[in-house]
C-alpha cells in the first residue's frame, strides 16, 4: 500500500520508547519581499531536484521516505561537501538545514551562500536562532540573539518537487523531512508533499495546458497548483483551496517562492468557491480509512470515501464545459458496484442535486440551459485490496490497535465493503476541450465513457525517475483522447475511416513451436509496458498488418495493400481488420490519427 509506514525507531532512540509530539507550531512565514529574495539566493546555490538527488545519491526524494536522509554520497567517498557548479557546501548546507533538520552555524551558512545569506533566511522566518549544538529535533532550544557564533535552526521544511520548491511543517523526529513519525503530528500541522501517498497522484498529474481558471482542492502545500502552473501553463487563476488555514498560508509561500500568482483560499471544501468553474480541478482528499483518526491531512472516515464522494458530487457543478478533473483516492467496492460504477453514481447524484458549492440542480445544463452531455470518466487503478489487508497493515505499522481493528472491520462489513481500490480518476465535462479533440458535440448516440485500466510501472517502485512520471502521465493523457475519439467513431460509424498508428512502445511478441523439425511461429501478440501496459493476441497470419498501422491508412487501405503484396489472403475481409483495430485501439495499442480517410 502507498500509506507510509513510519519507522518504528529514530536515531538515537530504544525499541519501545515514546513517540515525541510536536505540540507547538512555529508560524508560517508570509509571502513577501524577503520570501522571493531567498528564491532568488536558493537558486543561485543550486537547491534543485537534479542536486539534490545527486547529493544525496538517491533517484527519487520521494525515496527518502522512512529514512533519515543520507550523507552526501561525493562526501562519504571523498570528504568534501562541496557542490559542482555551486557555491561551496550550498546545497550540502541547505540539505543539513531543511531535509536534514540540523542546526548549521550562523557563520557557515554565509560562508557557504554568500555573506548576509543567514540574515536574509532570518528575515524570511525561514529559520531562527538557537543556542548550543546538536539537532534541531533533540529537544527544546534556547533562542539566541545577536550572537555572530549562534546556530540556526529551520522552522519549516524547504524541499524540491520536480521543478518547484515547497514548504510544509517540520516531522516531529528530524533529522530527515521523512524520518518523523506522521502520527505525532499535531491535527493542524501540514502534510508534506514528498511523503509516499502523494507520490502517486503527482506521477499522473496532467501535463496539458489548463486553457482557463485551475483548482487545487484538498490544496494542502499546493504542490499540484504550482506543478501545474510550472509545467506545462495556466492560462488562467491558480487556486489552491484547503480546509486549515495553515495549508492556505504554506500554499501562498509556495506561490511566492516559485514566483507564481496563486491565490490561496481557506473553507470547507467546495465552500471558498461557490458558484465558479474551473477548466482544470486537481484533488487529492485525504483517504486513509479510520475510525478514530481526526488527523485532517490524512483520514477519511470509515471507507476512506468521506471526502471524495463530496469532491465527486461537487465536479457537476464546477468544472467547466470540456474541463477535465484529476483525483486521487480510494474507492470502495461492493458485491452490487464496481468501483467505476460507484464513481459515476456521486457524479450523477452531483448532477441530481447540483452538486455541492453550486447554486441549485441545474448542475446537469448549459448556460443556456440545454441538457449538457454526461462525461466522461476513467479510473486508473494503481493497486486494490481488501479491508482485511488493510487492517493487517495498519497493526502492523502501529497505526491500530486490536480492538480498534474489531470495530473497523465490523463496520466496513456492514457498510458491504469487499475491496478498495486506489487509483487516479479522471472526469472530463461535455463541451469543448483543451486536449486537441473535436469540440463538435458527440454524435447522437454516444454514450459517456466509463472505462477502468490497471495503471502500471508503479510509482512507488519507479527509480531513477525524479519526483514526477512526465511519460506515464503523458500516456494516460493519449489513451484518454484515444478511447474519446474510437467512442464517438463507433457512435458515428466512422471507425473503418480512422487512420491509426501504433501506440509508442508497442511491440510483436512471437512464440515458436517446433514442427517437423523446425521452429515455426505459432502465436503472436503485440504488447506494452509502461503506465497502461496491455497484451492483445493476433494471429500470426495478420503480422504483416502491423507496420501498416502508421497513422496514414484506414483500415480498407491496410486490407488493399496487404492483399496485393501477397501477405494476407484475399479472404481477409475489411471487417476482420477492422475487428482487429477496434480490439488494439480499446487496448491503447493503437492510437487513432489526425485524419481520416474514405475507407
Amino acid at each position: 500500500m502507498a500509506f507510509r509506514t513510519p519507522s518504528p525507531t529514530r536515531e538515537g532512540a530504544t525499541p519501545g520508547s515514546p513517540r515525541r509530539s510536536v505540540t507547538a507550531l512555529p508560524p508560517v512565514p508570509p509571502p513577501g519581499g524577503a520570501i522571493r529574495r531567498l528564491a532568488g539566493l536558493l537558486d543561485q546555490a543550486g537547491y534543485n531536484a537534479t542536486r539534490v538527488r545527486a547529493h544525496l545519491g538517491v533517484g527519487s526524494l520521494f525515496d527518502l521516505g522512512g529514512a533519515a536522509p543520507p550523507e552526501s554520497r561525493a562526501a562519504a567517498e571523498s570528504g568534501t561537501t562541496a557542490e559542482a557548479g555551486t557555491l561551496p557546501g550550498a546545497v550540502s548546507v541547505l540539505v543539513d538545514l531543511f531535509l536534514r533538520g540540523r542546526r548549521v552555524p550562523r557563520a557557515q551558512l554565509d560562508e557557504a551562500l554568500g555573506a548576509g545569506a543567514a540574515s536574509l533566511l532570518l528575515e524570511a522566518g525561514v529559520v531562527r536562532g538557537v543556542a548550543g549544538g546538536g539537532v534541531s529535533g533533540d529537544g527544546p532550544a534556547e533562542e539566541a540573539e545577536g550572537s555572530e557564533g549562534r546556530e540556526l535552526a529551520a522552522t519549516l521544511l524547504l524541499y524540491p518537487v520536480g521543478p518547484v520548491l515547497i514548504a510544509s511543517d517540520l516531522t516531529p523526529d528530524a533529522p530527515g523531512c521523512l524520518g518523523g513519525e506522521l502520527d505525532t503530528l499535531p491535527p493542524e500541522a501540514v502534510y508534506p508533499a514528498l511523503a509516499g501517498p502523494n507520490r502517486s497522484f503527482l506521477a499522473d498529474l496532467p501535463g496539458e495546458p489548463c486553457p482557463g481558471d485551475l483548482l487545487d482542492l484538498c490544496g494542502g502545500t499546493g504542490v499540484a497548483a504550482l506543478l501545474s502552473a510550472a509545467g506545462a501553463g495556466v492560462s488562467g487563476t491558480v487556486i489552491s483551496a484547503d480546509v486549515s488555514p495553515r495549508a492556505a498560508a504554506f500554499a501562498a509561500l509556495g506561490g511566492a517562492l516559485n514566483g507564481v500568482e496563486l491565490e490561496a483560499v481557506t473553507g470547507d471544501l467546495w465552500a471558498p468557491v461557490a458558484g465558479r468553474r474551473f477548466a482544470r480541478i486537481l484533488a487529492h482528499p485525504p483517504y486513509l480509512p479510520s475510525v478514530d483518526g481526526d488527523h485532517a491531512f490524512r483520514d477519511g472516515g470509515l471507507d476512506g470515501e468521506r471526502l471524495l464522494r463530496r469532491v465527486l458530487e461537487g465536479l457537476p457543478a464546477h468544472l467547466a464545459p470540456g474541463g477535465l478533473f484529476h483525483g486521487h483516492g480510494l474507492v470502495v467496492e461492493t458485491e452490487e458496484e464496481s468501483a467505476e460504477e460507484r464513481v459515476r453514481g456521486f457524479l450523477k447524484e452531483g448532477r441530481a442535486g447540483g452538486g455541492e458549492g453550486g447554486t441549485g440542480p441545474d448542475a446537469g445544463t448549459g448556460s443556456s440551459g440545454e441538457p449538457r452531455s454526461e462525461p466522461d470518466l476513467w479510473l486508473f487503478e494503481h493497486e486494490a485490496f481488501t479491508p482485511a489487508d488493510f487492517v493487517v497493515r495498519q497493526m502492523q505499522a502501529g497505526r491500530m490497535e486490536a480492538g480498534a481493528a474489531d470495530r473497523h472491520l465490523a463496520g466496513l462489513a456492514r457498510a458491504g465493503v469487499r475491496r478498495f481500490v486506489r487509483g487516479s480518476i479522471f472526469v472530463r465535462a461535455g463541451g469543448a476541450d483543451d486536449a486537441g479533440e473535436s469540440n463538435a458535440p458527440k454524435p447522437n448516440g454516444c454514450p459517456p465513457l466509463t472505462l477502468r485500466r490497471s495503471r502500471g510501472t508503479s510509482p512507488g517502485v519507479l527509480t531513477g525517475s525524479g519526483e514526477l512520471d512526465e511519460a506515464g502521465s503523458a500516456e494516460l493523457a493519449a489513451f484518454r483522447q484515444s478511447t474519446r475519439r474510437l467512442a464517438r467513431a463507433r457512435a458515428g460509424g466512422t471507425v473503418g475511416r480512422l487512420r491509426c498508428r501504433l501506440a509508442p512502445g508497442a511491440r510483436i511478441q512471437v512464440s515458436h513451436g517446433a514442427k517437423e523439425g523446425e521452429l515455426v511461429p505459432e502465436a503472436a501478440a503485440l504488447v506494452r509496458d509502461g503506465a497502461l501496459p496491455a497484451r492483445v493476441g493476433i494471429p500470426v497470419g495478420a503480422l504483416p498488418l502491423v507496420p501498416r498501422f502508421d497513422g496514414t491508412r484506414t483500415p480498407g487501405q491496410v486490407r488493399r495493400e496487404t492483399v496485393a503484396a501477397g501477405e494476407i489472403p484475399d479472404a481477409v475481409s475489411t471487417a476482420d481488420i477492422r475487428h482487429l483495430v477496434e480490439g488494439l485501439l480499446d487496448a491503447g495499442l493503437l492510437l487513432p490519427g489526425d485524419g481520416a480517410g474514405a475507407g
